[in-house]
């Protein structure tokens, strides 16, 4: 039922529960690395899950630390939208 309310899915995520219970050091916690390979997506989407988009630290790419990984994680996450949105015009 919450699945099928986009405003309602967005309230639940926004409001999930974190729990930070202890930090990593400063070389273990820049960034992640590994994710999902570019010959698996079609743009910024899954080609095994269609209507699946993913961005910023979800794909496998490495950059430079500071403001490039806030960066990219925008920059993916503004294409993925677009790409949905495109998507969900065609519908």
């Amino acid at each position: 039922e919450v699945l099928a309310d986009a405003s309602r899915l967005a309230e639940r995520l926004k409001a999930f529960p974190i729990r930070l219970e202890r930090s990593r050091g400063l070389l273990e916690s820049i960034s992640s690395s590994g994710g999902v390979v570019a010959t698996e997506l079609t743009g910024l989407e899954l080609r095994k899950l269609p209507g699946v988009f993913v961005a910023g630290e979800m794909l496998d790419w490495d950059a430079p630390t500071g403001g490039f990984l806030i960066q990219g994680a925008v920059s993916t996450g503004a294409l993925a939208a677009r790409q949905m949105a495109a998507l969900d015009s065609r519908s």
